[in-house]
């Protein structure tokens, strides 16, 4: 079966990529063309249940998307010196019979100094003034243009050469002289290989072991109910605990009178979940028998592992009151809950020891911050209110307040104004965490 891969990027660099592909004849190349970058993140959440890999155009692409999008593959198409050199020799043939053999004054973004400047010199120009912005994590495309243009405007630079689609269309509209660089054929083929070899991982990965916990509990509502009542309610979850079963090809047991656990691979279970981005069953039960319904998923190499991830998938859902579900990765990764706009990317461990001594110092456990670091990175949350916090976590209120108790004594969290209910109330104090200043996003 064909590997499908979702290209995304500007129209001609995936129809460049598209062509390239026909040599791959085990990759299914599907053409996801943007406008403009920033568009990135949602292409990516629409074919994230749909395809197996993401192939970008670059690096910005990239960075945009991976930030949310945790549980695919990703793979960029990597902008070298090497795709330099036909700007350099296209630029040497605009200059004839105008500045001639005059030295470049030229500003280049993405590519490393170093590789600029050898392209430059193997190609026998010499280069005057050179102004270079390398790609970090984090640059905006509108860094860049202003990066171009503040330079043509002081007259520093005679031409701009850039690697991204949107800036290169916006110099031009300023009216700047800007090239492009486009990647190059043996980069397209070296990041098509890799993305082989992804689908090689995936193949292993399918393979891993997926246990799955459901707890079903009454949802604490007093109303005493009949034994024919009693009946039919067991009955009705034996039928779509079974239907589960078979949807997911599993192995079924009952760990007690109340917990239900499946066996499968890690491939059925991200095909049953849309890659973990919907919850199955706990949705279903709720609604039609009115119970409260909490489900871990664990994927590991072995047994042992994934059902103990699993477990601990099913006490990160029980902590919000039920009716939720996580997963935990074999990497410690935890997802959840998952099918709820609230959800959230993070790990449950980490060897950066700036982040375990915050941790330590805040009195608060290492998945705990990754999971606000998260928040912060994932969804631009730096100011929320308890009831906000409590919801993203899926805590109690009293809970989320000890929690920003806790962060506000280490300097974490810092109250910076108040918010009015829209129903009548007292005025709830809003938060900013101050992540960015003591851990690296």
């Amino acid at each position: 079966m064909k590997l499908k891969v979702a290209v995304i990027g500007p129209p001609d660099l995936v129809a460049l990529v598209a062509e390239v592909g026909r040599n791959y004849p085990g990759l299914s190349l599907i053409p996801v063309p943007y406008r403009h970058e920033a568009e990135a993140l949602s292409l990516t959440l629409d074919y994230q249940t749909k395809v197996d890999i993401f192939l970008f155009a670059g690096p910005i692409p990239y960075e945009i998307a991976s930030q949310q999008v945790k549980t695919i593959p990703m793979v960029y198409i990597p902008y070298t010196g090497a795709g330099l050199y036909r700007v350099l020799f296209q630029l040497t043939r605009d200059r004839v019979g105008d500045t001639g053999q005059a030295p470049l004054r030229i500003s280049v973004d993405i590519l490393k100094r170093h590789e600029v400047q050898e392209r430059i010199n193997e190609v026998g120009l010499l280069a005057e003034q050179l102004f270079v912005k390398e790609f970090r994590l984090g640059l905006q495309t509108s860094d860049i243009v202003q990066f171009h243009y503040d330079l043509w405007q002081k007259r520093q630079i005679d031409q701009a050469i850039t690697c991204v689609t949107s800036v290169y269309e916006r110099l031009l509209e300023l009216g700047v002289p800007c090239y492009r660089i486009i990647p190059t054929q043996s980069a397209i083929c070296d990041s098509l290989k890799l993305v082989q070899l992804e689908g090689k991982s995936l193949e292993v990965g399918n393979t891993q072991l997926a246990v799955c916990i459901v707890s079903i509990r009454a949802t604490g509502d007093d109303k005493a109910t009949s034994d024919a009542e009693d009946e039919r309610i067991r009955e009705g979850i034996d039928q779509m605990l079974a239907s589960f079963g078979e949807q997911t090809q599993t192995l079924m047991y009952w760990s007690d009178q109340q917990d239900t656990t499946f066996v499968t691979t890690r491939g059925v279970i991200e095909s049953l979940t849309g890659n973990f981005t919907r919850s199955p069953l706990v949705g279903e039960v709720s609604d039609a028998l009115q119970l409260c319904i909490s489900q871990g998923i664990g994927i590991g190499c072995t047994a042992n592992e994934a059902e103990r991830n699993a477990k601990e998938a099913l006490s990160k859902a029980e902590m919000q009151g039920g009716g939720g579900c996580y997963a935990v990765l074999p990497n410690r990764a935890v997802l959840g809950p998952l099918g709820k706009g609230t959800q959230l990317s993070y790990s449950a461990r980490s060897a950066d020891p700036e982040r375990l001594a915050l941790a330590k110092q805040a009195g608060v456990s290492i998945g705990t911050l990754n999971k606000l670091v998260a928040l912060n990175e994932q969804h631009g949350r730096s100011n929320l209110t308890t009831a906000e916090l409590a919801q993203w976590f899926g805590i109690s209120l009293r809970s989320a307040r000890r929690l920003l108790n806790q962060l506000g004594q280490s300097n974490l969290a810092v109250v910076v104004g108040e918010e009015q209910p829209i129903h009548k109330g007292r005025p709830r104090q809003l938060y900013s965490l101050r992540l960015s200043d003591r851990v690296r996003l």
